[in-house]
């Protein structure tokens, strides 16, 4: 994507339309720490985003980048680089930061408001960041119908919608972001959803059941944007739409990194796209939405089983994912030692669960080794079908 700004950016939106790639353009920039170096919610004053780079460049430090900024995290510095003078960027006018940071309320939200020539709007929500907060309100959305940053997402997108009421809107987000696009729109009155132009979700999970079946998600039904990974681990998760395409990431069979919107592969003004998810991806996402739904249908199951978790990591002294990432061997076995500390029928329920989760994944093997195997036979089809078109080429 930052190819793409380098490409594109000295083309305005009147001259090239908004498409996937300005989505998650916007989406990757929402990651900046703008809440380390600017005001928010109601302090913050209206900024142009070449401002809001100026702003970045002069806060960020070395001391910061070393003990804070992971590898997926540092990229959005050479983003903020590409988009600075790109007359395609550096006018947009972000109106309005939101940012709530709270380990009472369990909560990681950021949210902007961004204006661009073609006079619309885009409400661009904030992933899950490198904080283990921002991962445990991750594992709530499989226990609760609405969590904190859903309820501020939805917040915030209605005062937005209010605050700009002849403008039309894109919403969009990564990760957890296009979870929260999704789940704001769905709460939107009938009049305001006519409103929105598109919402794209960049490997967001999916909703609680109730919310997914509920008339709102059906009346925005077509106009999102599910897009997954080829390695994907996250946006087949809980209650989802049908993704649109599969794009190609990188590295190969690495279910992190993949899911990283940096390593998505550009090809002129879209995303490289695959035929289908890898079959491993396919297993894995299916067994958790099975175990989920069969061995922990009681969201009080699930929210105690959540709070063990997070109790045991948090013996661990853990509090960056980036730590994690560093060397997850040693974190595995801290937490595994730590498990010893918790209430013992806590670790009784998780000890219980883990193995749910293996006997579900014992029992869809057999599946996933078939289509492991058609999977792989297709692909032998497929790289004949081109080596005998190349041939023939050549003759």
């Amino acid at each position: 994507i930052i190819d793409y700004v380098y490409e594109n950016g000295d083309r305005k939106f009147n001259e090239l339309n908004f498409n996937v790639l300005d989505n998650a353009v916007f989406s990757a920039f929402s990651y900046i720490p703008f809440e380390l170096f600017e005001k928010q919610n109601s302090a913050f004053k209206p900024k142009k985003l070449s401002e809001l780079c100026l702003d970045f460049f002069a806060w960020i430090n070395l001391n910061y980048l070393v003990e804070h900024f992971p590898d997926w995290l540092r990229r959005s510095i050479f983003l903020a680089m590409a988009m600075f003078r790109r007359k395609r960027y550096a006018n947009c006018l972000v109106t309005d930061f939101s940012f709530e940071f709270s380990e009472k309320e369990s909560t990681q939200f950021g949210a902007l408001n961004i204006l661009i020539e073609d006079g619309t709007a885009s409400v661009v929500f904030r992933g899950t960041d490198n904080s283990i907060l921002g991962w445990k309100e991750d594992f709530n959305l499989a226990c609760y119908e609405a969590v904190r940053g859903q309820i501020n997402a939805r917040k915030f997108l209605k005062n937005m919608m209010n605050e700009f009421p002849d403008k039309r809107f894109r919403i969009m987000g990564h990760s957890k972001g296009g979870n929260l696009a999704v789940y704001s729109a769905c709460l939107l009155p009938k009049t305001k959803m006519d409103r929105i132009i598109r919402i794209y979700s960049n490997d967001g999970p999916g909703l609680n059941e109730n919310v997914f079946n509920s008339e709102g998600h059906d009346l925005i039904q077509d106009k999102i944007t599910h897009i997954i990974v080829g390695e994907d681990v996250v946006g087949r998760l809980l209650c989802h739409e049908k993704a649109e395409y599969v794009v190609k990431s990188a590295p190969e069979k690495d279910y992190v990194m993949q899911h990283d919107i940096y390593n998505w592969h550009v090809d002129d003004l879209s995303f490289v796209k695959l035929e289908r998810i890898s079959p491993e991806s396919k297993f894995i996402t299916d067994c958790v939405n099975i175990w989920l739904k069969e061995s922990m249908p009681d969201s009080k199951v699930r929210e105690r089983l959540v709070q063990s978790i997070f109790e045991a990591e948090e013996k661990t002294g853990v509090d960056e994912v980036g730590t994690i990432l560093k060397n997850p061997k040693k974190f595995i076995l801290d937490f595994l030692r730590h498990t010893n500390g918790i209430d013992k029928q806590d670790r009784k329920l998780m000890t219980k669960a883990f193995m749910d989760l293996i006997m579900t994944m014992v029992k869809n093997y057999p599946s996933y080794l078939k289509d492991k195997s058609e999977y792989a036979n297709k692909q032998k089809t497929e790289v004949k079908k081109e080596t005998e078109m190349s041939l023939s080429e050549v003759k």
